[in-house]
Parts: structure tokens; C-alpha cells; sequence
């Protein structure tokens, strides 16, 4: 039998595919394909002589389907630059006065600033009318707010304030507070706030000022319960306002809620108590409460039913108050009945256009009655344009009533706002006039890039050897980048938060393999914006497969065989070239079987070794690892020709 001369063909037979051997380097030669089979019913060739068919295990550890799909793609995905959006508008009310509003919203060198002012011009010349300011380092985690400021405390005023977190539970604060009028009568005020949050549902807060004013408040939350209670004392002007609440779940959207206030402002005293049920009722939810108020001489009871829900498109609400008031004046009680009625429905007559009609009435005891009704239209009559019409009912062509506003985006970035109607004007000084009139505001948008200040992570992506590896992929958090020449990667303007830095396995060389192994990285941290990233070599297996002829335990010339099977494990097959030579390559650093496969030789064949045990070192290949197979003599039969 002539094995060098002519090789054999190969038929795997399996009933799913085996998923063979990666390509080989460049430099290595290709080995022959093995022909493989989706059914065991084809037949692999119609000559006998050529081809031998012999069946191989099937692999357990691949899906055909899968092992076919072809890889998902990496993307480079970068940090996106900081911007500052906002726009500056100049407005004009007709025959009145003016004003210029400034709004802004982004990031500026790394911190989150939010700015939002109105600087009006009339009666009064150029005044700061309100604004504010807001800059927030997300890294440090502090908030500096400047302008028109809220204390539970001094209520509002004007000025600044620092906050930070001082640790996950306590965030504390700093602030000077000037007063917002110059008529407000109270100084100005330094003071300190801090909030504590004490386990996962109760939340205590303090607030103390330079003139000893100070508020103490809780929050708490127990199963279905929640109570709340706060004691703020104010020194200027001399106060006290004490507040007690709570609530409790009684059932799916079924609440009850009541809540007592007292306050006390000089010599007098005021007192309110409230006690609510709110009930869902099929679609609708309906809600009964009852006030009771007391202050200086004047007492109030109130009992109120309100109700709102979806009936088709339409969205209804509901509120019917009824109660009574009693004055007392110089030992005199005056007594008088009240009732109040409001409605609302909105219907939306697609995505453009809806219709809100609101109702209001108003009864006392002496039959005098008042009632307001009007009907608001917004339509989108395109993108970029919107209009809102404001009109009494029934008489929708009452001039005194009627106010149109105009909504429309320019080119060049260009906004504008037109609005008709019986309009305020910006300043209070302002002569105010019952005739309609007409307000103009211009603005122009514009969009930013900022200078970037957020830390950049950087490193370099190694092998075992500390050599460097270019074209690898590396992601951070949902950003992918790939290294340079020199292995080298920065992701520059990172967002704060930890997040992890690795090696994408399918954006590697197809001479390495990840390591597997996460970094979990907080860009704000400067000792973890440096980071080496580690991969490891693959490597290779081959060998020859040669029918040992003489007997001498080696290769000699002309005693290779092509076409032979060999196995890598349970998922891997190549065959012998016309050298006899096979390879497995790009194979991870463990252990691995071979196995030659004798059925795909001859029938005769055996082996000195038919499988062989190979533990493969990162970036260290296998070579010559031999099958010396021979070939069993067949005996001669004589046959005397009888």
C-alpha cells in the first residue's frame, strides 16, 4: 500500500459539526480540511477506493448554530465633551417695560452648573428681579447655590449656600440669607442645616441661625404608618409654628391622613386640624376631608368631597367644599354659610391639540353668587410651533378675557414668544392697565462645547512578558476604546462613579486571550487612574502522524500520512497534510487531549500511543508531539487452485 503517494480522503460522519481547529499563522502550512456531514444518510462519496467513512463522538460542548453565528461587533464608544446649553432672551411688554432673562444648564470644567435669571428695566431702572445659581462638583460631592434661596427655617430670601455630604447619611449645609423685600422685616441670617438619615426609613433634620432661631423636624416610617412632626421658633419676627402629621395605608390606593398646625405670631394664636380618607372607587379616586381652622376671632369648619378619574379620553375632576364662618366682633357672632364648586375636564383630541375647561362657583348665605368659567386650546400645529388660546364660556369672543400665546422655533437658533391679553408687566412699579396688550420675548439658543476637567483612566495593556499589545480592546463601564502602536489607552472626560475597567475577549489579537479578570475603577480616585491591564499569549500544538516502517521509532522521509484525523478534546479536528504534519492553534494556557483517530487510517492501524496529555504554558507552543502508528500485517492464505 503506497501511503506517501497518494493521500486519503476523509469523511466525518457526525449528526451535528464539529467546529475544527482556528486557523493557523500565516507562516504555518494550511493543513487539508476534513469534509464534514450534517447527516449520517449522505453518503461521502461514490467511490469506495478514495474515501473511507468512519464516525466520530459527537462534541457536547458546542451548537453548531452557535459556533456558526459570526462575532458581535465592538464598537469605539468615547466619554462624550462636556457642553453648556441654555439660551439669553430680551423681552418687552407693550407700552410697560422691559427684560432680559439668562438660562443655562450643563457642565462647565467638569462641574454641573444650572443658572436661571431675570434682570427687568422700568420704573424702578435695572434691578435683579430673581435668579438663581447652582454649582455642583460631582466628584468632591459639595453644592454652592447663590440668588434666590428656600429655608424651611428663614423661608425665602437672598443669598448663598454651601452644602456637602458629609458622609452616605449625613449631608449638612451653610448659608447667609438676606432679605428677599426691602420691606421684609427680619435681619440678615447665618445659618447651619444638617440632615441625618437613620436607617432606611427615618429622616431627622435640623436648622439653627445666628440670631437663635432654629427648626427641628422628623420623618418616619413604620409598615403601613408615616409620621411626621417639625417645631420651627423664629426670633425675628418673634414665632412659633408647631406641626404634627401622619398617615396610614389601609388598603391598595386607600389612605387616611390627618395632621394638626398651631402658630403663634405675637399675641395670637392660630390653629388648624385636618383629617382626610382617600378612597378608590372604581376608576376614580375620591377623597373626603374636613378643616377646622381657628384664628383671632375666626372660626371655620369646612367638609370637602373630591373625585377625579379617566372616563375615555377625557381626564374629569371635581371638588365640592361646603362649611360655615363664624366671626366674633365686640361680643357679636356673625355666622355665615359657604359653598365653593370646581370643575375640570381635559380631552386630548390626538397628540396636538387639547381642550381644559375649568368651572368655579362661589355661594354665601346671602344668595350672592360668583362663578368663573374658561376654556384653554393648545395646538401643535407643527413641530417646533404652539399655540394656547385662553377665553371665557360661554362668550369665548370676550375680549377682556382672551389671551393668546405663540410659541415658534426660528432658524439661527432663533425663539420667540409672542403673548396677547390683559398681561402683568415685569416690574411692580410698572402702571398696570386693564386693556390688552401685547409681550415679546427674542431668544437665542446656544449649545457649548466646555473645557473638560473630568480625571481621564489610563494604562497599558501588557502580556505575560510585560511586552505591550496593540489593537486590544478595552471597555469602561459602557465606553470602548483601542490601545495604540505602544498598547497605551486613556479615556479622557470620565463621569464619576465606580465603574470596571477590563479586556474585551472579542476585541483581542488572535494570538491572545483575556484574562478575565475586572478592575473596578473610580476615576475621582488618583491612584487608580494609571491601571496595566494583563492578557495572555496563546499557544499552539502540532505534530506528525508517519507509519513507522523500519522499525527505528522515528520520522524517516516517505513514511508520513495525509489525511489523518486528530482530535483536541471533545469540540476540535484537523487532518494531516501531505507532510503528515497537523496543528491546533490560538489554544488558552491548561490541559488538552490529542487523540489520533486509527479508523481514519486503515483498519489494521494501531498505535503506540493513541491519545496524549499536553499541559500548555501561556506563550509556550507544543511542537513534535508524534503519532507513531503501524500497520498489522495481513496473512497470506495460499490457495492450491482446487
Amino acid at each position: 500500500m503506497g501511503w506517501a503517494a497518494s493521500g486519503i480522503a476523509v469523511a466525518i460522519v457526525t449528526s451535528r459539526a464539529i467546529t475544527p481547529a482556528l486557523s493557523p499563522a500565516p507562516s504555518t502550512p494550511q493543513m487539508p480540511a476534513a469534509t464534514i456531514a450534517d447527516s449520517a444518510d449522505e453518503p461521502a462519496s461514490s467511490d469506495p477506493a478514495a474515501l473511507r467513512q468512519f464516525t466520530l463522538p459527537k462534541p457536547k460542548s458546542i451548537d453548531a448554530t452557535a459556533a456558526a453565528a459570526p462575532a458581535p461587533q465592538v464598537r469605539t464608544t468615547l466619554p462624550p465633551p462636556d457642553r453648556l446649553q441654555g439660551s439669553i432672551g430680551v423681552g418687552y411688554v407693550q407700552n410697560a417695560d422691559w427684560a432680559t432673562e439668562l438660562r443655562a444648564s450643563g457642565s462647565f470644567a467638569g462641574f454641573h452648573v444650572d443658572l436661571h435669571s431675570l434682570i427687568t428695566t422700568g420704573p424702578a431702572h435695572t434691578i435683579f428681579d430673581q435668579g438663581t445659581m447652582s454649582v455642583t462638583s460631582p466628584s468632591s460631592r459639595w453644592t454652592v447655590d447663590a440668588g434666590d434661596l428656600f429655608s424651611p427655617l428663614a423661608g425665602v430670601g437672598r443669598g448663598a449656600r454651601v452644602s456637602w455630604t458629609a458622609s452616605r447619611d449625613r449631608h449638612p449645609s451653610l448659608s447667609i440669607s438676606m432679605p428677599h423685600a426691602p420691606f421684609e422685616v427680619r435681619p440678615t441670617l447665618i445659618t447651619y442645616r444638617d440632615r441625618w438619615s437613620v436607617g432606611a426609613h427615618t429622616r431627622l433634620e435640623g436648622e439653627i441661625a445666628s440670631d437663635g432661631s432654629h427648626l427641628l423636624a422628623a420623618q418616619t416610617t413604620i409598615g403601613r404608618f408615616s409620621v411626621d412632626a417639625s417645631d420651627r421658633r423664629r426670633l425675628t419676627p418673634r414665632s412659633r409654628d408647631l406641626n404634627v402629621g401622619g398617615s396610614v395605608e389601609l388598603w391598595h390606593r386607600a389612605r387616611a391622613h390627618a395632621a394638626l398646625t398651631q402658630s403663634w405670631r405675637g399675641g395670637e394664636r392660630s390653629r388648624w386640624q385636618i383629617a382626610g380618607l382617600q378612597l378608590p372607587i372604581g376608576r376614580f379616586d375620591v377623597g373626603i376631608e374636613h378643616t377646622l381652622t381657628s384664628d383671632d376671632g375666626v372660626h371655620s369648619s369646612a367638609s370637602a368631597v373630591t373625585g377625579s378619574g379617566l372616563v375615555g379620553g377625557t381626564h374629569l375632576f371635581h371638588r365640592q367644599q361646603w362649611g360655615t364662618v363664624d366671626v366674633d366682633a365686640n361680643d357679636v357672632v356673625l355666622v355665615q354659610d359657604m359653598q365653593q364648586s370646581q370643575s375640570m375636564a381635559t380631552y386630548a383630541a390626538g397628540p396636538r391639540l387639547r381642550f381644559t375647561l375649568q368651572l368655579a362657583s362661589q355661594w354665601t348665605s346671602s344668595g350672592q353668587m360668583t362663578t368663573w368659567e374658561e376654556l384653554q386650546t393648545s395646538w401643535q400645529p407643527r413641530r417646533g410651533t404652539a399655540v394656547t388660546v385662553t377665553t371665557a364660556m360661554p362668550r369665548i369672543t370676550a375680549r377682556d378675557r382672551l389671551r393668546v400665546r405663540l410659541s415658534q422655533r426660528l432658524p439661527w437658533r432663533l425663539d420667540a414668544e409672542v403673548e396677547y391679553g390683559r398681561i402683568a408687566p415685569y416690574q411692580v412699579g410698572t402702571p398696570w392697565t386693564d386693556r390688552p396688550r401685547t409681550r415679546v420675548m427674542l431668544a437665542c439658543r446656544f449649545d457649548l462645547a466646555t473645557p473638560p476637567a473630568r480625571p481621564a483612566v489610563r494604562g497599558v495593556v501588557v502580556d505575560h512578558r510585560g511586552r505591550p499589545v496593540a489593537g486590544a480592546l478595552v471597555r469602561l463601564g459602557p465606553y470602548a476604546m483601542s490601545t495604540g502602536a505602544d498598547g497605551r489607552y486613556a479615556f479622557r472626560n470620565v463621569p464619576p462613579g465606580d465603574v470596571d475597567l477590563s479586556v474585551d475577549e472579542r476585541g483581542l489579537p488572535a494570538d491572545y486571550a483575556s484574562d478575565d479578570r475586572r478592575v473596578r475603577v473610580n476615576p475621582a480616585s488618583k491612584d487608580r487612574r494609571d491601571v496595566v491591564l494583563h492578557v495572555a499569549p496563546l499557544a499552539t500544538i502540532t505534530g506528525r502522524v508517519f507509519v513507522d516502517r523500519d522499525g527505528n521509532g522515528r520520522y524517516d522521509a516517505g513514511e508520513e500520512i495525509a489525511g489523518a484525523v486528530v482530535t483536541l478534546g471533545d469540540d476540535r479536528a484537523t487532518v494531516t497534510d501531505g507532510d503528515g504534519l497537523y496543528g491546533f492553534y490560538n489554544l488558552r494556557a491548561g490541559d488538552y487531549i490529542v487523540r489520533i483517530e486509527l479508523a481514519s487510517i486503515d483498519p489494521d492501524a494501531e498505535a503506540a500511543m493513541v491519545e496524549q496529555r499536553v499541559s500548555l504554558a501561556a506563550d509556550h507552543p507544543m511542537t513534535g508531539l508524534d503519532f507513531r502508528v503501524t500497520i498489522r500485517p495481513r496473512p497470506i492464505v495460499w490457495s492450491d487452485g482446487r
